[in-house]
C-alpha cells in the first residue's frame, strides 16, 4: 500500500535526543521519594515592571508547587535588593541562612528604557553558592498576556530541569478531543486553541515527537482514516485509505514513522507507515487482535497489548526482526501500554474483577498499580518520565461520562486536576515546546 508522499517533505526531520545530557532512568516502581527543598527568593523588581512580575511570579510558583516534587518556600524576603548583574551573584551573597535548601533561586525585573523593553533574569544555585543556570528573557509589552505566560511556564521549565535533571514538561501543549474537535492548549488546560472540527469524530491524537504534526483517526459514518494534521500550516491530510478500520496511530520516536492497527475479517493488525520511502508494512499475524502502543525510547521495540492467548496481555515487538515477548504476568485484561520517553517502564491501563486500574509494569513483569476507580483511562506519559496524565471519569448523565484529567507525579503521589472542558477525552501532551509556541527573546548568561 502506497502512503500519501505528499507528506514526506513535512513529517520528515531528523531525530534530536531528549535532552541527553540529563540522561536519567527514573525507577518509579522502587525509589523512595524525598522532595528537593527548594527556597525561591522574591525578585527585585522596579515600579514599571511589578504588575507583570506579580502575573509571572502566581504562574511559575504555581508550576513547581504543583509538579509534587519539591518541598518548596518562597520568600518574600529578598535576597537581591538591587538592580545588581546576576552572573555571578552568589559569589556576593551570604548564603549561611539558606543553606539548609539544596537549590535557591533569585532574579530580577527591570524595565530598560534605552531598548524600550521588559528584562526578566534568574539565577539558580546550589545551597554552596556553586551557580548553576543563568537565564534571561525580553518582553516588548507587558500587555501582551500569551507570552507573559509562555514566559512563566519556560522559567518553571528551567527551574525543574536544573535542579532535577529530568525534561520539563510546563511548555508542553496539551491535545485531548471534544466531541469532533480537536484541540490544543497549555499543559494546565489554559489558552485553547481548536485546532479542527470534522464530520466525525476524532480519537486517539497524538503529537509527533518534534511537535510539529498530530495523528488521529477521524471516525465518520461506519469509516476510520488516519490523519495528519500539520500544526504550523493548520492543514490536515489522510495518511491513506485502507480496507476495514484504522485504530490508535503513533509516531517513532526519530518521527520517520507510525505504528497503528487496521481491524479487519475478524483480526487486528499492526501496521507501521516508514514515511521516508512512502510504504507500509504489516508487523503481526494470525487470527487475534493486537492493538499498538507506542515505541520504546531507542526506536527498536514497539509495544502492544494482544488477545492471542486468550485476554488481552502487554507483549513487546523487536522491530527488525519481528520477535514477539510477552512482558505482563499478572492477572486482569491489559490496554493501552506505552514506553516511558526514558527508560523501560511502560504505562498501561487494565481491567480486573471490574475495575479499572493504571499501572506501571518493568521488562521483567513486575507491576505497580497507581491509580485505580470505576473508571480511569487513557494514560500517557509526560516528558520527564516521571509524570503522567489520563482521566477520570467524574460525572454520569444519562448514561454519558463526563471526563477531568489528572497529571500525576509517580513519585510523590501527588496529583494536578485538568478540567478544560466537560466533554475532553483522550489527553496527551507534546513531549517539548510546539514550534509555534517558542520564545523568541531568550537568553543564557
Amino acid at each position: 500500500m502506497k502512503i500519501n508522499k505528499l507528506l514526506l517533505s513535512l513529517v520528515i526531520v531528523f531525530y534530536s535526543p531528549i535532552l541527553a545530557a540529563f540522561d536519567l532512568e527514573v525507577d518509579v516502581l522502587s525509589r523512595d521519594y524525598q522532595p528537593v527543598s527548594l527556597l525561591i527568593s522574591d525578585f527585585y523588581v522596579d515600579d514599571e515592571s511589578a504588575t507583570m512580575y506579580e502575573n509571572i511570579k502566581t504562574i511559575f510558583t504555581r508550576d513547581i508547587q504543583n509538579s509534587g516534587a519539591f518541598d518548596l518556600r518562597f520568600s518574600y524576603e529578598q535576597i537581591i535588593v538591587d538592580n545588581v548583574d546576576l552572573k555571578n551573584v552568589f559569589s556576593e551573597i551570604d548564603l549561611y541562612p539558606y543553606n539548609h535548601y539544596q537549590y535557591i533561586v533569585v532574579g530580577k525585573v527591570v524595565y530598560l528604557a534605552e531598548d524600550k523593553t521588559y528584562n526578566i533574569e534568574l539565577s539558580v544555585s546550589n545551597s554552596s553558592g556553586e551557580v548553576l543556570k543563568n537565564v534571561g528573557y525580553k518582553l516588548k509589552s507587558t500587555s501582551n498576556k500569551r507570552e507573559i505566560t509562555r514566559i512563566a511556564h519556560d522559567i518553571s521549565n528551567e527551574i525543574y530541569e536544573t535542579t532535577l535533571g529530568l525534561k520539563g514538561y510546563f511548555t508542553s501543549s496539551l491535545l485531548f478531543v471534544a466531541g469532533n474537535q480537536l484541540i490544543m492548549s497549555n499543559y494546565d488546560g489554559e489558552d485553547r486553541e481548536v485546532l479542527l472540527k470534522t464530520k466525525g469524530t476524532v480519537l486517539a491524537p497524538s503529537f509527533s515527537y518534534d511537535g510539529k504534526m498530530v495523528v488521529y483517526v477521524d471516525f465518520f459514518e461506519g469509516r476510520s482514516v488516519i490523519y495528519l494534521y500539520d500544526i504550523y500550516f493548520k492543514k490536515a491530510m489522510k495518511l491513506a485509505n485502507f480496507k476495514g478500520l484504522s485504530l490508535s496511530p503513533v509516531f517513532s520516536k526519530d518521527n520517520k514513522n507510525i505504528v497503528f492497527a487496521i481491524a479487519n475479517e475478524g483480526s487486528t493488525h499492526m501496521y507501521e507507515a516508514q514515511l521516508d520511502v512512502g510504504k507500509m508494512f504489516k508487523l503481526t499475524s494470525g487470527y487475534s487482535i493486537n492493538m499498538p502502543g507506542n515505541y520504546s525510547p531507542d526506536n527498536h521495540y514497539i509495544v502492544f497489548n494482544s488477545d492471542r492467548t486468550g485476554t488481552p496481555k502487554i507483549y513487546t515487538l523487536e522491530v527488525k526482526d519481528k520477535s514477539l515477548r510477552r512482558i505482563s504476568k499478572e492477572l486482569g485484561s491489559y490496554y493501552t501500554p506505552s514506553f516511558s520517553p526514558n527508560s523501560n517502564l511502560i504505562l498501561f491501563t487494565k481491567i480486573y474483577k471490574s475495575d479499572f486500574q493504571i499501572g506501571l509494569l518493568s521488562l521483567n513483569g513486575s507491576e505497580k498499580i497507581v491509580a485505580e476507580d470505576i473508571l480511569v483511562e487513557s494514560p500517557s506519559w509526560l516528558a520527564d518520565g516521571r509524570h503522567i496524565i489520563y482521566q477520570y471519569a467524574y460525572k454520569r448523565s444519562g448514561g454519558k461520562n463526563f471526563y477531568s484529567f489528572y497529571i500525576m507525579d509517580l513519585l510523590s503521589g501527588h496529583k494536578l486536576l485538568i478540567n478544560p472542558m466537560k466533554d475532553a477525552q483522550d489527553p496527551s501532551l507534546s513531549f517539548g515546546v510546539i514550534p509555534t509556541k517558542k520564545i523568541s527573546a531568550k537568553y543564557y548568561f
